[in-house]
């Protein structure tokens, strides 16, 4: 049968026509099939879902959340988007060494659909934690680090179970879900995760939730203190840091109280041009406040630095204090030790915390792939978690230089988007990439070399 041809146009000499040929868009995704390899990615997920299929026609939670994961890499952001990965999925199947991936939609959703209460996801998240430290995260390379804590606000559209109308400053009024999460401040990584309903405060359940996040990383690593914003600003949650000694940097509430007392300040200690620091001692007039804490102020002159944030004294300062702009935190570190501009710095590397929550929501799809069940959406989640983790460790110990700084979306369209044609040469199945840049192809070669190298190599002691 004679191959069909399209004429494009007048000019243009190339026709068109189709190809039964098994091509996808995504050849670089077999550099991720050999981390998983290495990494014995699929025992460890086979481990960590709480429920196995006994159905001969089914193809495995593996494939499921590899289907689900892959989506994820590609740029999908809810389930109608595992089309991304176009029609080749024998391609995929035969990276992965899998029988078979799910084809359809309703094959992902109804395994989430599984997770009904909390002990299933649980459980997957002990497991997956467990894989995540022993495989992911150089503790031991890192050895000490402050542990950030944030939340997020999760707009959703529907009426899924533990949305609520709560603080949602980019949709006021839209019911949300309100997760918190624990990070590694210099290592970029995610430790821990709770989904939580959209009505809570961001300090909600913070004791428990910081609990298991010291327990899990316990003799990994030492702990320098925690970083955390104004939603942890609560009296019970310093005293439980105190209580256990942990050290902390909390951003303060400026209540008309601080603010009060930031106007009494007579005397700042420049720290650089436009910038100088004061601290104090206070103590609400509260009855849960048993002793004074120190607090440390940064003022900012926003006429010599104009991008200067902070917050003015609205209340109790002069006209000529409504040049300056303030940042307060309360913290248990020592004056001795931990003088203010040490303090101020320390705590402007909580910024990584909200790049990685940006980097979730925008390039992991964190606000994306939303279930009916509430449980069913933590479990996304956490997968998705996974996933960021598995990235952060790629770019952390197998890319080298500028690239370690990419983001996923980078990544994307630097080393995943790569054309790519499976074929045969003699009986051996061959993926050919279509890359005609030499330096390119020699990054793509570098990769599966320093893939085998790493874990090749006798890991840090």
């Amino acid at each position: 049968m004679q191959p069909e041809f399209i004429e494009i146009s007048k000019k243009c000499k190339v026709k068109l026509t189709f190809t039964d040929k098994k091509i996808t868009s995504y050849g670089g995704l077999s550099v991720i099939a050999k981390l998983f390899e290495k990494l014995g990615f699929q025992a460890a997920i086979e481990q960590a879902v709480p429920f196995i299929e006994v159905s001969p026609n089914g193809t495995g939670v593996f494939a499921k959340v590899l289907r689900f994961g892959l989506t994820v890499l590609v740029g999908g952001k809810r389930f109608s988007h595992s089309s991304f990965l176009g029609d080749s999925m024998e391609i995929f199947e035969e990276l992965f060494s899998m029988k078979r991936i799910p084809q359809s939609i309703t094959a992902l959703t109804r395994f989430f659909e599984r997770f009904e209460h909390w002990g299933q996801v649980e459980y997957m998240a002990e497991a997956l934690w467990t894989f995540t430290a022993n495989h992911l995260i150089p503790f031991k390379k890192i050895k000490e680090d402050f542990i950030g804590f944030d939340s997020s606000v999760l707009t959703r559209y529907g009426d899924q179970q533990g949305t609520a109308k709560g603080y949602n400053p980019k949709k006021p009024g839209r019911p949300s879900h309100h997760p918190i999460c624990a990070f590694l401040t210099k290592g970029d990584f995610i430790l821990n995760l709770w989904n939580r309903p959209g009505n809570v405060q961001s300090r909600h359940n913070i004791i428990d939730f910081a609990k298991q996040t010291f327990a899990r990383i316990q003799e990994r690593i030492k702990v320098l203190g925690v970083l955390a914003d104004s939603g942890f600003y609560d009296v019970i949650f310093f005293e439980f840091l105190e209580n256990i000694g942990m050290p902390y940097i909390i951003a303060a509430v400026t209540s008309p109280a601080i603010q009060r007392e930031i106007a009494k300040i007579s005397e700042w200690r420049k720290v650089t041009s436009g910038i100088h620091a004061a601290s104090f001692m206070f103590q609400h007039q509260d009855e849960k406040w048993l002793k004074p804490r120190r607090y440390v102020v940064i003022r900012k002159d926003h006429d010599v630095r104009p991008e200067a944030l902070g917050k003015q004294l609205e209340l109790f300062g002069t006209p000529d204090d409504m040049k300056y702009r303030y940042s307060t935190y309360i913290t248990s570190l020592v004056a001795e030790d931990w003088p203010e501009e040490k303090v101020w710095e320390q705590y402007k590397k909580r910024a990584g915390d909200e790049n990685i929550f940006r980097e979730i929501k925008y390039d992991f799809a964190f606000e994306g792939f939303v279930l009916e069940g509430f449980w069913a959406t933590e479990a996304a989640m956490l997968l998705k978690v996974l996933f960021y983790n598995l990235i952060q460790f790629f770019r952390s110990e197998i890319l080298k230089d500028k690239d370690q700084q990419s983001t996923l979306h980078t990544i994307r369209h630097k080393i995943l988007i790569i054309p790519a044609i499976l074929g045969k040469n003699g009986s051996r199945l061959l993926l050919r990439l279509g890359i005609q840049n030499e330096k390119k192809k020699l990054k793509i070669r570098n990769m599966f070399t320093e893939i085998e190298a790493y874990f090749l190599a006798p890991q840090t002691p």
